[in-house]
């Protein structure tokens, strides 16, 4: 049952962080959450480990830059996971989706291997086509209704 910062060791170790980075999303300055910036937008990927330690939600969000209000986004992206309520109200508030697993689990090694495997198909397969196609404004609104 490993805390979110050996988790982001043990990931970072399969070679995740780099996979990731090669669908042209950084690593967040803290925590593990990965940010994609395009212009008007930045996709987020966030890993939210539960109070169990034994498994993780992962929220996928496009934000309209205009309309981030949590944090000075001159600095981004610095700052940007401080006040991670604006993420969890963007979520609840469907601006996003949570990436279903079985439940996505990290309860051992073995465990990780395989569950940053399957999120790794699906964020290159459905995930990062998903953000593609929110290419305006209207779209990611749309999205969202």
């Amino acid at each position: 049952m490993p805390t979110k910062l050996e988790l982001k060791k043990e990931v970072k170790k399969l070679g995740f962080i780099s996979k990731i980075e090669g669908l042209g999303f950084k690593l967040g300055p803290s925590g593990l959450w990965f940010y994609r910036d395009r212009g008007e937008f930045i996709d987020v990927i966030d890993f939210w480990m539960k109070s169990s330690m034994k498994w993780v939600e992962v929220p996928v969000v496009c934000f309209i830059k205009d309309d981030v209000s949590h944090c000075d986004m001159s600095k981004f992206p610095k700052g940007f996971t401080n006040n991670m309520s604006a993420l969890s109200n963007m979520f609840a508030g469907r601006r996003g989706f949570e990436m279903l697993g079985s439940p996505w689990k990290v309860s051992d090694d073995e465990a990780i291997k395989t569950t940053f495997q399957n999120l790794f198909e699906l964020l290159r397969n459905d995930v990062v086509p998903w953000f593609n196609a929110l290419d305006t404004r209207a779209k990611v609104l749309e999205s969202n209704a």
